[in-house]
């Protein structure tokens, strides 16, 4: 909630309705939710439009698109919404947009909701002061492709985002953002198309000049391109010699090689899938599969060259909430231990059952203990040495309390005969999902384990917490606070660079980036459109390369993921101290249609096959398998103007668009003669069809 407070009606009910409260009176706010002219009095609360003295304000909880002229104007609060800010000026002035003092995006603490300004149009801005992010808000500033903007200051918060579209003509202009003073932006970064076209092979441009900053320069640590089908994106920092920094800028390149994901494999599930864990079963040096179901019938799929096939089932107590692998009776094979849900005493408390499931034993049903609370999630964990006796297998399972939603994070220790528990510690509010953190190394001792929850306070706060095994529980090692509730995470080494990071998917909508074994900080954080649902990381090519796969669902319930390769921001003359900067360069995307709520597994990629489960829209349970490869770019990709992969009549809509003489660059003027023509049509249907 702001500091300011408005005593006039108009603005105080509106406020009452976003749950934004203002402490400066009067105030002149937005109040047409469907959009419209900056220069209609109408539109505005006070009936007259902000000027120089008066500013603006934006807090209705809505998407819409403001267009105007010339704007010339105080300052803008957007403390709620998706603004699409427009510039119209029939003749490009010196400044077409200009704020004298503050544009602030921040979103409302008390309702939870980010806000979102994107400013287009191909005239200058000048902004005096960017304020960007409040709290743990995931606020963005999108910058339309060709705009460039002059800021004075620029501070964005760890969990912002600045968005920069790059369209095919992004390279015509100098820089899109020069910073005249300050920049302090640790945040994430977003580079994406704008409208159907991106940057073409060879252009570079300008992101970030903060040549004038000074030594206490901030940029960007993390984020994400949205690369077409053929680009590939270099994103590099600049420096001076003593280290600081200067600026931001990206080329595109064309790409040898692409991505392809084609369905290879369709099983219909007996129950709803609670987890894709897996398990070298058959024992033949291959990672199969088992995907664990909330009735405790889990089937159980080998890897073939032609992916997975069903192979058989086993079963377990029903009503399962977790399951996790590892060897837990120490004969170096992999073991299932499976936590379900049950009331032991017809008292309506239900219970967790833990049960470990042996290989040596063809997984029957093994050593079992039950224990207070609901099971929320298990990871498998080693058991730290103590009292002269060595360190053993052992499983860490989240519960959660009915009555209160308590979350407690329990240790077990585990061998061929028996489950003991060791020791318990509490973990907040809500607890979700518990990984291990380096999952390369996750059978040595005390390797740690995350867990997401919520702080309990005067502000209920989302967090990720690190626990460290101990010989009496666990040790919470340290608490970071994130963008949202965490609905997914895991951990890998994405740049390169030795060090293990987390990536947290959250009810924000938002990846977080953490480096959880040595700081309590977000290093920048990226949001989506679409609603994320699943996150995983695998060297799916098997070229020492990371890749991250993402899950999503449409409001319509079918679901498509993304698989973006992690790459690293070049930081040519780093000097001691620094460090690499990861962000997510897009290889493709695949709709797995008819389908709902997609669940992909990272530790079960292997060979190139990807397995997700989700349901139809018949509301089946299916898991579909998805071979992935990388494919050679043929020169049609130059014609594939929108990089959907296919140059058809999308692509030749753009050239359409186009026509006539062209400026430098232009993507459709293919024959590079100055001009978009029949020529440039005829070479484009002679390249119809899949690249």
């Amino acid at each position: 909630m702001n500091a300011r407070a408005s005593l006039a009606i108009i603005p105080l009910l509106i406020c009452m309705l976003t749950g934004s409260l203002h402490a400066q009176a009067p105030e002149n706010y937005w109040i047409n939710p469907d959009g419209g002219d900056w220069n209609e009095a109408s539109n505005w609360s006070f009936g007259q439009v902000p000027d120089d003295v008066t500013p603006a304000y934006f807090i209705l909880p809505d998407s819409y698109t403001v267009f105007s002229g010339r704007t010339f104007v105080n300052g803008i609060y957007v403390d709620a919404g998706e603004i699409d800010f427009v510039s119209v000026a029939s003749k490009r002035s010196f400044y077409d947009f200009e704020i004298l003092q503050l544009l602030e995006i921040t979103g409302s603490i008390s309702n939870d909701q980010a806000a979102r300004f994107r400013l287009r149009g191909e005239g200058d801005a000048f902004i005096d002061t960017l304020e960007l992010g409040l709290g743990r808000l995931g606020s963005g500033f999108t910058i339309g492709s060709g705009r460039e903007i002059d800021v004075l200051t620029l501070n964005a918060s760890r969990y912002a985002s600045l968005r920069f579209e790059l369209g095919d003509r992004a390279a015509d202009i100098d820089e899109s953002l020069m910073i005249l003073g300050q920049v302090v932006a640790p945040c994430g970064f977003e580079l994406v198309p704008s409208d159907g076209s991106f940057l073409p092979p060879g252009d570079s441009l300008q992101l970030i000049d903060a040549d004038l900053g000074g030594a206490s320069t901030t940029l960007p640590e993390f984020g994400r391109a949205e690369t077409p089908p053929g680009r590939d994106l270099l994103v590099e920092i600049q420096q001076r010699t003593d280290g600081s920094l200067t600026g931001m800028t990206v080329k595109a390149e064309r790409a040898d090689s692409t991505g392809t994901t084609d369905a290879s494999f369709d099983f219909l599930l007996g129950g709803d899938p609670i987890d894709l864990v897996p398990i070298d079963y058959d024992e033949d040096g291959d990672d199969d599969l088992v995907v664990v179901q909330g009735s405790g019938k889990h089937e159980v799929f080998e890897l073939t060259t032609e992916g997975y096939q069903w192979l058989e089932y086993f079963e377990t107590e029903p009503s399962v909430r977790a399951a996790t692998t590892g060897d837990f009776d120490d004969d170096g094979r992999t073991d299932i231990a499976v936590a379900s849900e049950i009331d032991f005493d017809g008292d309506g408390l239900n219970e967790s059952l833990l049960q470990i499931f042996l290989a040596a034993d063809d997984f029957a049903p093994g050593p079992f203990i039950d224990s207070p609370d609901s099971p929320v999630s298990l990871a498998a964990i080693r058991v730290p040495s103590a009292n002269l006796l060595p360190s053993s297998g052992g499983v860490a399972m989240t519960t959660r309390r009915a009555s209160t939603g308590r979350g407690t994070a329990k240790s077990f220790g585990t061998s061929g005969t028996q489950v003991v528990k060791i020791g318990e510690t509490e973990v907040g509010d809500e607890p979700g999902q518990t990984d291990p953190i380096e999952e390369e190394n996750k059978k040595d001792p005390d390797t740690p384990v995350g867990v997401g929850s919520t702080a309990s306070g005067l502000v209920a706060t989302p967090v990720f917490q690190v626990l460290r095994p101990s010989t009496d529980g666990f040790d919470i090692e340290r608490t970071i606070a994130v963008s949202g509730r965490v609905l997914d995470f895991d951990s890998g080494d994405i740049d390169g660079d030795g060090e293990v990071e987390t990536l947290v998917l959250t009810s924000a909508n938002r990846i977080d980036l953490l480096r959880p074994l040595r700081s309590s900080e977000v290093f920048g954080s990226i949001g989506f459109k679409a609603e994320a649902v699943s996150i995983a990381l695998a060297d799916i090519e098997g070229d020492s390369r990371l890749e991250v796969v993402v899950g999503f669902e449409r409001r319509d319930g079918t679901g498509f993921f993304r698989i973006y390769r992690a790459d690293r921001i070049l930081v040519p003359d780093a000097v001691t101290g620094s460090e690499a900067r990861p962000f997510l360069a897009r290889q493709t995307q695949t709709t797995i249609d008819p389908f709902g709520d997609p669940r992909v597994s990272a530790s079960a990629f292997s060979n190139g096959f990807i397995p997700i489960a989700g349901t139809d829209t018949a509301g089946i349970p299916v898991l579909r398998t998805f071979a992935y490869q990388r494919i050679s770019v043929t020169d049609c990709s130059t014609f594939d103007l929108n990089g959907d992969g296919v140059v058809d009549a999308n692509d030749l809509g753009s050239l359409i668009a186009s026509w006539g003489p062209c400026g430098k660059s232009c993507p459709a003027d293919f024959d590079e003669d100055g001009i978009v023509g029949a020529a440039d049509m005829g070479l484009m249907f002679s390249n119809w069809g899949p690249c």
